[in-house]
């Protein structure tokens, strides 16, 4: 889902502030 790829590219981009972005 689009989220799902949000959250992806975001934890690539910044590890660990997966949870941090929702």
């Amino acid at each position: 889902a689009v989220k799902s790829f949000i959250a992806d590219v975001r934890e690539r981009k910044f590890p660990g502030e997966e949870h941090s972005f929702r």
